[in-house]
């Protein structure tokens, strides 16, 4: 099956694009951001998990915060419509 898309935004961290497969634009995370944020969401989660609330993990869970909030405000600026 092909499908046409059209790429709405587009930068270093995720792309913005529109389907005629979805009835709403789509947001795809470039991999390498995806893998640091799954790699800091980890680090964050064992360090917690070990007690350890310290600046390490707490600068682990700002990294994932900025980098979701990031997401979602370019999902509201491109993405909805």
């Amino acid at each position: 099956m092909k499908a046409e898309i059209e790429v709405v935004y587009q930068d270093s961290t995720a792309i913005i694009f529109e389907s005629d497969l979805r009835g709403y634009p789509s947001l795809a995370i470039q991999g390498d951001k995806l893998g640091l944020l799954a790699i800091h969401a980890r680090e964050a989660y064992e360090l917690i998990g070990q007690g350890e609330v310290n600046e390490d993990s707490l600068y682990l869970l700002e990294r994932v915060a900025e980098t979701l909030s990031y997401l979602n405000d370019l999902y509201k600026q491109y993405g909805q419509r």
